[in-house]
């Protein structure tokens, strides 16, 4: 399966999905102050399969991006949105991310998560 999409668009995907596991590590801090330890944790979990999207998203883009291309093609499980729902392959890669087992990538994706949580907490406070 392949699809294509606009360099745009994909930027935009991935900035949205580092912007929502930010949003989902704050509400884990929110639980855990609250007492809620049981709870926190799952948000947590959700915010690193959302990094691993990103990730994946960020590993077929970046050529287009440095390139400046104006499409990106999406093939495999990113083309297709029922599998990017599955839990296990994004668990799968968010534990090899942590252990530094994977690509290039992943290390800009986690380091654009913690910039983009702190240029949003900055701009909040303006």
């Amino acid at each position: 399966m392949e699809k294509t999409v606009s360099s745009e668009f994909i930027r935009r995907w991935w900035r949205a999905l580092l912007e929502n596991a930010a949003d989902l590590v704050d509400d884990a801090d929110a639980l855990r102050e609250r007492g809620s330890y049981a709870r926190a944790p799952s948000l947590t979990i959700l915010a690193r399969e959302e990094i691993a999207k990103a990730s994946w998203v960020y590993g077929a883009s970046e050529d287009a991006w440095t390139d400046t291309k104006p499409t990106v093609t999406l093939t495999g499980d990113l083309a297709d949105a029922r599998k990017l729902r599955m839990h296990g392959p994004k668990i799968a890669e968010s534990l090899l991310m942590s252990i530094g087992a994977h690509g290039s990538g992943t290390s800009r994706s986690l380091s654009m998560s913690t910039a983009c949580r702190s240029t949003r907490r900055q701009s909040s406070r303006r």
